[in-house]
């Protein structure tokens, strides 16, 4: 039960990024109908396992160029993703850290990074077309990431839950910075597990566990993504 769980919160986190990347193309005016941009996202959602770790953008940006969506269009939707992925990765994992070192303040203002950061990028950035549409997308993100806790703790019992997100996020923004390693396989969950070093052994097993749980849900979409058709 505790899998079956795991597996609909991740999908959960998932598909709220899919509708996080449609957001973000009509933020920036890409001239593609929502149902292209879902399957451009699910098309390319595998492509973050080739060395490099920015393959998944590319891939998104090429098929936009191909269905002539505007070249900034194309080139600024993955740069918001990733960066906006991990700006709210790293405002969790520091929000979580100072929570438990008892700075409840600080820890709390710290949210409000996230939130004043995509209301410069709305106000001083001309190619953002719809600013309602990246204030949405932005919502969308952060929305994802409490089902991604979620999915964590149905496996990884052996962490109180404030514990948990601050090295699960830490670790997450870790495999996103290490480009070169597929996906960020192996990053994440050592990192969780160096912080929680005394933790029980098993924990590292229950981490592989959610991390394979996520990769099938990932070929799932990107399955729908390639047999989906393209409209006339």
């Amino acid at each position: 039960m505790a899998l079956i769980a795991c597996a609909l919160l991740m999908a959960c986190h998932t598909l709220l990024n899919r509708e996080g990347f449609v957001a973000l193309c009509e933020a920036l005016d890409s001239g593609l109908p929502p149902a292209t941009t879902r399957r451009i996202w699910g098309r390319s959602l595998l492509a973050k396992y080739v060395p490099g770790g920015i393959w998944q953008l590319v891939g998104r940006g090429l098929q936009m160029r191909q269905l002539g969506s505007l070249h900034n269009s194309a080139v600024y939707s993955g740069i918001l993703e990733q960066a906006l992925s991990m700006l709210l990765c790293l405002t969790i994992a520091v929000s979580a850290h100072l929570l438990l070192s008892r700075y409840h303040a600080l820890g709390i203002a710290t949210i409000l990074l996230p939130v004043l950061t995509v209301w410069l990028v709305a106000r001083l950035t001309a190619w953002v077309k719809q600013p309602a549409a990246l204030r949405r997308a932005a919502i969308l993100y952060a929305a994802a990431m409490p089902f991604y806790l979620a999915a964590y703790a149905c496996v990884v019992w052996q962490l109180p839950l404030l514990e948990l997100c601050a090295y699960l996020f830490t670790g997450t923004f870790a495999g996103m910075l290490a480009f070169l390693v597929p996906g960020g396989l192996g990053v994440r969950e050592s990192v969780i597990s160096l912080l929680a070093a005394n933790t029980h052994i098993s924990l590292l097993t229950a981490m592989m566990v959610v991390r394979l749980i996520t990769i099938g849900i990932e070929v799932l979409i990107t399955v729908a993504g390639l047999a989906a058709r393209r409209k006339p």
